[in-house]
């Protein structure tokens, strides 16, 4: 089926469609919002799902492509099966809502293998308001993201939220990405390089490689449980933060110190060298 698109003050072109593939795409000022400074909490989270280049529909693809310059997401995804991967994004969010780079609203959405930097927020968001099912089954993997937080402090690089039941992440899997370098800021710290808010559950985190988060830990959980947090490298603190984190797996997470010492951290190799000093909680 071909897509149907649809653009506006509220948001970027709009994907409806099957099966529809975008490639090379460039997108500058996606999402121009009308009410960008407005700060109401409904308008905030309108935004998190109406702005950007949305993927609606189902088995779509925005891949190879460049988007930037956005008052609210540089690309949301929602329907099913939608897939954004291997893109550019940067310079979204300056609204400071909860909106992302990549916002995944839908049910099984992949992004995988983009560069997300300079966010007002978080740079990957899986956003629950719009959803029906509380269950997203999504799969974040080998993205680069930094410079988080400009203007926003509760969140993190990748952050998951927020029914009142709790958001159910079982068939979520975040792995293999590199977090880092957020935006420095004392009055706005972004805590955790993951952040499982508001009893958000079940959801599969690993081999990530988390540093230089000016909150200085790895991943929060906040009142989920059956979180598997495993054989992530987290700089300086690999283990779980939060409050009532019960029942929530932490193993093999590499926690490192200031005095550690990697292969090739410069070129992203961060083994631990021969020589190097390093925590291993959990393992065994």
């Amino acid at each position: 089926m071909s897509p149907s698109r649809e653009g506006g003050d509220q948001g970027g072109p709009a994907v409806g469609g099957h099966r529809c593939s975008l490639v090379e795409q460039s997108v500058q000022a996606a999402a121009q919002v009308a009410d960008e400074l407005g700060g109401a909490a409904t308008g905030a989270v309108t935004q998190a799902w109406s702005s950007g280049i949305i993927l609606a529909g189902s088995g779509n693809t925005l891949k190879n492509s460049k988007i930037a310059y956005s008052a609210g997401n540089g690309v949301a995804l929602g329907g099913s099966g939608n897939t954004v991967t291997n893109n550019n994004i940067h310079d979204t969010d300056y609204t400071g809502t909860y909106a992302a780079g990549i916002n995944l609203f839908g049910q099984d959405a992949t992004a995988t293998r983009n560069i997300v930097r300079i966010s007002g927020r978080s740079a990957v968001n899986i956003d629950t308001y719009p959803i029906v099912s509380r269950r997203p089954s999504a799969r974040i993997a080998y993205n680069d993201l930094s410079g988080t937080g400009y203007f926003s402090a509760d969140q993190a690089p990748i952050y998951a939220c927020c029914l009142k039941a709790g958001l159910d992440m079982k068939e979520s899997r975040i792995d293999h990405n590199w977090i880092h370098d957020d935006h420095q800021d004392a009055k706005r710290q972004v805590f955790y390089g993951i952040y499982l808010d508001n009893g958000t559950s079940n959801a599969q985190v690993d081999h990530n490689v988390i540093w230089n988060i000016s909150g200085g830990r790895g991943v929060g959980v906040n009142g989920g449980t059956e979180n598997q947090v495993v054989n992530n490298t987290e700089l300086p603190n690999a283990y779980i933060h939060g409050s009532s984190t019960s029942n929530n797996a932490d193993l093999n997470n590499l926690s490192v110190n200031s005095s550690a010492t990697f292969v090739d951290p410069v070129n992203g190799n961060y083994s631990a060298a021969a020589n190097g000093s390093s925590d291993q909680r959990g393992k065994g």
